[in-house]
């Protein structure tokens, strides 16, 4: 960012704008998705293109994070993997990030449980098979992961 050309105090919503708008043309070059929408929306608060931009920019700083370590998306389904493997035997593999029981929330919960023991408890994970026991697990996850003291971004 070429903080230079960026106002650090708006005095109008143009200005503001502008802001926004030099906001999405950075994220653009570094490879963020956006299109669909404008400085303009940022600049609305509409909450959906700024949860898109946000999570974008998360994921983004994550994958840097573990690049830096010399770790791709192959190497954390691995450890994940054997993290759940050596509390859970029964648990299936994660195969990729896509998978769909991510939706269910049991492996989330259950990979914190790995790491964190003390924050979640085995009991109060439910199988998933609901869309209302999904719902549930999400928030438990949540709750889990700050008292893991994780960062969590959740859309």
């Amino acid at each position: 960012v070429d903080w230079s050309r960026v106002l650090l105090e708006p005095r109008s919503i143009y200005e503001r704008v502008q802001n926004c708008n030099r906001a999405v043309s950075v994220a653009r070059q570094v490879g963020l998705v956006v299109a669909g929408f404008s400085g303009k929306d940022l600049a609305d608060g509409i909450s959906m293109y700024i949860l898109s931009m946000a999570s974008q920019l998360m994921r983004t700083h994550a994958c840097q994070f573990l690049e830096a370590l010399g770790m791709g998306d192959a190497d954390m389904l691995e450890w994940a993997n054997c993290q759940i493997k050596r509390h859970d035997e029964a648990m299936p593999n994660l195969r990729n990030f896509a998978d769909p029981q991510i939706r269910t929330g049991v492996f989330l919960l259950k990979l914190l449980r790995s790491v964190a023991p003390e924050c979640a408890r085995e009991e109060l994970i439910l199988s998933g098979t609901t869309e209302e026991e999904r719902a549930q697990n999400a928030r438990y996850a949540i709750s889990c992961a700050h008292k893991a003291g994780c960062t969590v971004f959740a859309t």
